[in-house]
């Protein structure tokens, strides 16, 4: 496809975003951590203002970028339904791939990033040499369990772990075939259009037999329609992780 057709698309994806109603969850922003006075020598409290505040700034920045991309996609798919599959491929490889790859994987990556600061901050909060001797030990394995080692006797976490456990769900993997993990770990699927080669091993009776076949797109509206709901499930998560951070603010700040 050339420059100048490109272009026309843009300037018909520019007027589709200003037409269509934004529908997603705008993030809320929590700012009780800056500009807080701490005591040079009061290190923990230090460490958690300074660790805190750039948390819920960066991890609320991605929740918001997310339904920011999601409406961008919307848009995109008004003006494909009105396109052949040979006219969607050329706009999907240049304006939508790259942004519906990084929604798919958002919920997980948002996950993780939820997690390794609640397991910071509250090892932090928890004022304990053994909680932040456990941290230190298990940077790179933010995991639910590890969280709620820390985070169980804070009233806020049993609603975020809760929220924690809805994104990337079952729901949403069979609804987009698992397309993070099919792309981490075989040739990925297809969105909207395009077949993709599948072969089947399976063994019974002693005996192996092998299928191969091929596998529809999953179409973009499904993909839309799935994310929709993470997009709702993030700021959700956003919120109950923000709700722990400043429960644990107010006992580290308030209560002394």
């Amino acid at each position: 496809m050339d420059s100048e057709t490109n272009l026309e698309y843009y300037k018909m994806f520019c007027k589709k975003c200003e037409e269509l109603d934004y529908v997603y969850k705008k993030v809320e922003r929590y700012d009780f951590l800056e500009g807080l006075s701490v005591n040079m020598r009061e290190s923990v409290k230090m460490c958690f203002r300074d660790i805190g505040s750039d948390d819920l700034r960066e991890i609320g920045n991605v929740a918001g970028s997310f339904g920011y991309y999601l409406h961008e996609i919307r848009a995109w798919n008004e003006i494909l339904k009105e396109l052949n599959d040979s006219e969607k491929i050329e706009i999907l490889f240049e304006f939508v791939d790259p942004l519906l790859h990084y929604c798919l994987f958002l919920p997980y990556a948002y996950k993780n990033q939820l997690l390794h600061s609640i397991c910071q901050l509250t090892a932090l909060a928890n004022e304990h040499p053994d909680s932040m001797k456990a941290f230190s030990e298990k940077m790179g394995k933010a995991t639910i369990d590890n969280a709620n080692a820390y985070a169980k006797n804070w009233t806020s976490w049993p609603k975020l772990k809760s929220s924690l456990k809805k994104l990337g769900n079952e729901a949403f993997r069979d609804a987009t075939r698992d397309y993070r993990h099919s792309y981490n770990h075989r040739t990925s699927i297809n969105i909207e259009v395009g077949l993709k080669s599948r072969t089947q091993w399976k063994a019974e009776n002693g005996r192996i037999s092998i299928t191969h076949g091929v596998e529809n797109p999953v179409p973009l509206i499904n993909a839309i329609d799935a994310l929709t709901k993470q997009q709702a499930f993030v700021i959700a998560a956003y919120d109950s992780y923000a709700a722990l951070i400043k429960e644990e603010y107010m006992h580290l700040f308030e209560t002394k």
